[in-house]
């Protein structure tokens, strides 16, 4: 989608323009977010909802670095 959305020789500029959000993103989603507020069951386990919340935070970065990587 991105590589659709913007040419090739303006895709770095895209990135340096969105990375304070980008990062900011990501920040709040690690530091701030905890496993009540990612999960959507109220009657999980504590150890299942940190699990959860883990699982999230790793597959939202990988993503986050693999979209960047692959433009």
């Amino acid at each position: 989608m991105f590589q659709a959305a913007f040419p090739y020789e303006k895709r770095v500029e895209v990135l340096i323009f969105g990375q304070e959000k980008i990062l900011s993103y990501i920040t709040e989603i690690i530091l701030y977010k905890t496993p009540e507020t990612l999960s959507k069951f109220l009657f999980n386990f504590i150890e299942e909802k940190m699990f959860k919340s883990f699982r999230a935070r790793i597959v939202h970065m990988f993503r986050m670095i693999i979209g960047i990587i692959k433009n």
